[in-house]
């Protein structure tokens, strides 16, 4: 599932259509929304964790590209299309997604504070959500997007690794500093992957996801299933409180 670096890299590349007007919608997506947004223009296309928004005078739309979604601009490709959004002489399109209507203003749908690469995003805040959240693990917590809203699996296990904390750590057992460590920690990495996502050098920084062996210990690194995904992790140098 793509995280927000990888959206906000796809925001960046799309910003092209703003001031575009759409003269087709294509896709499997509702007929309501097809019908809204045919001869609508586009105003500004921004980002929140995980999903696309594109935004219109009326109304917006959000993009989920979820596990196995993904986007063309300006060809097509084999595969389900969710959404296509076709302009004078461009076009967008999105494959195996979810595409929702939004008709509020965006301030009363989404909380920007949640959101790890918005400049809104409360540290405090997300302190007192970890601390609430009491016998869950570590590694469970960072992905609930409503503590850090576009935060994955990718992100999860670097920070973890980076600050040498175990994932299975229950989160009433890790000490106050570190818990604000793996916040601020969890910040910076997401900035960082934006980096190596625009220069294309993004699964080349990985150093534990997936990884054979354990850079700083030469010990091999665990994959371990946990729920519906596998974490990754060093026994040895990443503490059990």
């Amino acid at each position: 599932m793509p995280e927000a670096p990888t959206i906000l890299v796809l925001c960046e590349n799309a910003k092209q259509f703003i001031g575009e007007k759409i003269i087709a919608v294509n896709g499997s997506v509702d007929e309501k929304i097809k019908k809204r947004l045919t001869n609508n223009n586009i105003v500004n296309i921004m980002t929140y964790g995980k999903q696309l928004l594109i935004i219109f005078p009326d109304c917006a739309i959000s993009v989920h590209l979820m596990l196995f979604g993904s986007f063309t601009i300006n060809s097509e490709k084999k595969g389900k299309l969710t959404i296509g959004l076709t302009f004078d002489s461009k076009n967008i399109n999105f494959y195996a997604s979810v595409v929702k209507l939004i008709e509020k203003p965006l301030d009363e749908v989404f909380d920007w504070t949640t959101e790890v690469m918005n400049e809104k995003f409360d540290t405090v805040k997300a302190f007192e959500k970890l601390r609430q959240t009491g016998s869950t693990y570590i590694i469970e917590a960072l992905i609930d997007q409503d503590i850090f809203t576009g935060i994955g699996n990718k992100i999860r296990n670097e920070v973890l690794y980076r600050v040498q904390v175990h994932p299975l750590n229950k989160i009433q057992d890790i000490p106050d500093k570190k818990l604000k460590e793996i916040i601020t920690e969890s910040v910076k990495y997401s900035f960082e992957m934006l980096e190596w996502k625009r220069d294309g050098v993004m699964d080349d920084m990985l150093v534990v996801y997936k990884a054979k062996e354990c850079v700083r210990d030469k010990v091999p690194v665990i994959h371990q299933k946990l729920g519906s995904r596998t974490i990754h992790f060093c026994d040895k140098c990443q503490e059990l409180y």
